[in-house]
């Protein structure tokens, strides 16, 4: 998992209230300032777009948030502020006062349902629109002696609104949910239901709540974090008590200021923890329903002479999922920190059990599975609702399998027991053999011939280019269906890049087996020796490729001669795709097309394409506006025959817009590149006015489908007088 980090805002003078991405466009920040002003960051150029200045003395109860164009905050706790991008100056508008109602707990907006919502803290809750007009007002039974620790508000598929509170009564803290729904105008409020989450004396120092996965996870004073899960969301929402701890960790991060830890959850059910240990700020990626920590980032972050009396507080952390991105807004600046996260899966919890149990406590008691010397693994699979699947016999095969793995592993890394290519191979397609077709035990005999035909390829590729590709085409379906653990491409994969095995490398290249993250040093040791045909096959196989390797790539290929790239790609098997042979220029745009395809972080892939030298922006620019122009003629040219990849239209907007802004002096000042772009300037007003044409045909498509009207049945007489 990569995880990267940059400071957006770092503030001398007066404390951040809070931050919220907009909810519109992903790349923009609003940040408020105390006593100061609230500014609009852009996120990728890191500067200020737009600001409002306040008063000295102004102070909010809330971070600005916004909808649609609209901005609202609480000011000194008890008036609600709205203003608009045209509105200048936010003192001069009219507010609304809403402290007669009692103190305001927090503010929340329903993207969709265009709601304003406000949640105090005696539990009245009131709905307004945009204007500010009072929709809705509902105020909570039973809470005298009840407080509210934490709240959220979530808009519904249905458009109703969820309000999910954690509230504490005595030594009882509890999860409730209500609901808000609209019917023709007309609003009901609904309690649905509360779930027990302790009945110890005991502080709530963070928590999120995940709707789409039932998941909800508190981080307590006593530095135990603790997931719940719910089988489904109808249970959740209209059954008591239907929650149910999933694991619980006791950490020995943040010890040093446990009362400070901000949590949130990722769209991909991750969920991420941020603290302060000693003088830097500390982000941790959990994954909650196997309590694994799946990555951590460090950043120091140390105050400045004349700030040295500030706190540096975490205020909050917010998820930014469009872009990407970690928003952590500390009291004395903001912090963003690019990251993608796979889906957590079982296999990648099993893979971090011994960076997990780094961070934490050695208190058995709370951690018993990863306290363990010997992993119940079973155990692990049957919480996770696998008990109809997973037999005794099952069980007994699947460990077989894996202590067969251990064994391969062991003989394939150990050079005395395969000194060479050939012991090697003896070794390895034995183990294919039986990974493609268990039920078929191979011979000797048969697994010699196979290695024959393993070490043949080579030349075959060289004197016999045809039969080659047939002989390649035979073993297609084996390498697609073949499946092999993280850990076996990682080990059996350093091993081949050490020794230059070359065919076992691109095997498991070709099975997805091999990823960047086992086998970081498999891009550089590639471009070492020279071998044009794995670099390719990596780039279309392996998806975790990380921004600076791929500019590198860039780099390489358009230093490499281009004849040579040709000779390559005709002479080297892709699935058939390309039949015939390739101009040097054909070559060197099917490789760059294949890169810009390649998934990357808008964020860092425009930071780490200012290594680029002019040259090489000039040929990608080039590129680029090649396939511009493809897009904006025609698109029946652009056909799939003889192409590994064909970027889209949006791809190659991208990517123009990562160099032109990260280039921009260059291509400004520099004579060569003016014809290029003025290249491009054409084709985006050519794809600008099919756009203009088209907005049109959206509105009338949606109204047409969308329309209640009915519609006249078309005889057949009409149908007829239409064909003539």
């Amino acid at each position: 998992m990569e995880i990267d980090s940059f400071q957006l805002l770092e503030e001398k003078k007066n404390p951040v209230a809070g931050s919220e991405p907009s909810l519109i466009n992903g790349s923009q920040l609003l940040v408020t300032v105390q006593s100061q002003g609230i500014y609009l960051y852009d996120i990728h150029d890191q500067k200020c777009t737009k600001s409002w200045l306040l008063s000295p003395g102004t102070r909010f109860s809330s971070h600005t948030k916004s909808i649609g164009g609209h901005f609202y905050a609480i000011q000194e706790n008890k008036y609600l502020c709205a203003w608009t991008m045209q509105d200048s100056k936010i003192e001069d508008l009219p507010r609304k006062n809403v402290g007669r109602l009692g103190d305001v707990f927090d503010l929340y907006l329903c993207l969709g349902s265009d709601t304003v919502v406000l949640l105090f803290e005696n539990g009245k809750i009131c709905v307004y629109n945009l204007d500010l007009e009072i929709l809705h007002a509902y105020d909570q039974d039973d809470m005298d002696g009840k407080e509210i620790l934490w709240a959220e508000v979530h808009r519904l598929s249905d458009n109703s609104i969820l309000v999910v509170e954690v509230t504490k009564y005595g030594d009882y803290m509890h999860l409730e949910f209500l609901s808000i729904e609209e019917n023709m105008g007309e609003y009901t409020s609904t309690f649905l239901s509360k779930h027990l989450i302790s009945n110890i004396s005991k502080d709530i120092v963070s928590c999120s709540f995940n709707f789409e996965r039932q998941t909800f996870s508190v981080f307590w004073s006593d530095l135990i974090l603790e997931s719940f899960i719910c089988r489904s969301a109808d249970e959740l929402l209209h059954s008591n008590d239907s929650i149910k701890t999933v694991n619980t960790r006791k950490l020995n991060l943040f010890v040093s200021d446990s009362s400070n830890v901000e949590s949130v959850f990722l769209s991909t059910g991750q969920l991420v923890l941020v603290g302060r240990v000693g003088n830097n700020i500390v982000l941790t990626v959990w994954d909650t329903e196997h309590g694994i920590l799946q990555g951590s980032h460090e950043m120091p972050y140390k105050n400045k002479k004349r700030n040295k009396k500030r706190s540096k507080k975490i205020i909050s952390v917010t998820p930014n999922c469009e872009r990407n991105l970690v928003i952590i807004t500390l009291d004395t600046g903001i912090i963003c920190c690019p990251i993608f996260c796979p889906i957590p899966t079982l296999a990648s919890a099993i893979g971090k059990f011994s960076d997990t149990k780094q961070v934490l406590s050695n208190d058995t008691d709370t951690n018993p599975l990863l306290s363990k010397t010997n992993l119940d693994l079973k155990e692990l699979l049957l919480s996770d609702g696998n008990s109809d699947t997973i037999s005794d016999q099952n069980w007994e095969k699947m460990l077989n399998e894996n202590d067969a793995e251990k064994n391969i592993i062991e003989k394939l890394t150990n050079r005395d027991v395969t000194p060479d290519l050939d012991q090697f191979m003896l070794i390895f397609n034995e183990y294919i053999d039986i990974m493609i077709n268990e039920d078929k035990k191979k011979t000797s005999n048969t697994v010699n011939t196979k290695t024959t035909r393993w070490k043949n390829i080579a030349d075959l590729v060289e004197k016999q280019r045809i039969i080659s590709r047939k002989k390649w085409a035979s073993k297609q379906h084996s390498e697609r269906t073949s499946t092999f653990s993280h850990h076996f491409g990682s080990a059996i994969g350093n091993r081949c890049l050490e020794d230059m095995f070359w065919e076992p490398l691109r095997y498991l290249i070709r099975c997805k087996a091999i990823s960047y993250q086992g086998l970081p040093t498999i891009i550089q040791k590639l471009i070492e020796h020279n071998n044009i045909e794995l670099l390719i096959h990596a780039l279309l196989n392996m998806t975790d490729i990380p921004e600076n390797e791929i500019v590198s790539l860039i780099s390489y290929f358009i230093q490499m001669d281009r004849n040579v790239v040709a000779n390559v790609l005709f002479e080297s098997y892709f699935d058939g795709t390309l039949t015939k042979r390739l101009s040097p220029e054909e070559a060197i745009d099917q490789v760059l097309s294949i890169i810009i395809t390649a998934p990357n972080n808008q964020i860092l892939m425009q930071r780490c394409l200012r290594s680029l030298s002019l040259k090489e922006v000039l040929v990608t620019i080039t590129f680029l506006s090649n396939w511009l122009d493809n897009y904006s003629l025609t698109i029946s040219k652009i056909s799939q025959k003889n192409r590994l990849r064909i970027p889209s239209l949006i791809q190659v907007i991208e990517w123009c817009t990562y160099l032109i802004d990260s280039h921009l002096s260059q291509l400004i000042l520099v004579d060569e590149c003016h014809e290029t772009i003025e290249k491009i300037q054409k084709s985006v007003n050519a794809h600008a006015e099919i756009c203009e044409v088209l907005g049109g045909l959206v509105g009338c498509l949606g109204h047409y489908f969308q329309s209640e009207t009915p519609r006249a049945e078309i005889s057949e007489y009409q149908i007829e007088v239409y064909r003539i």
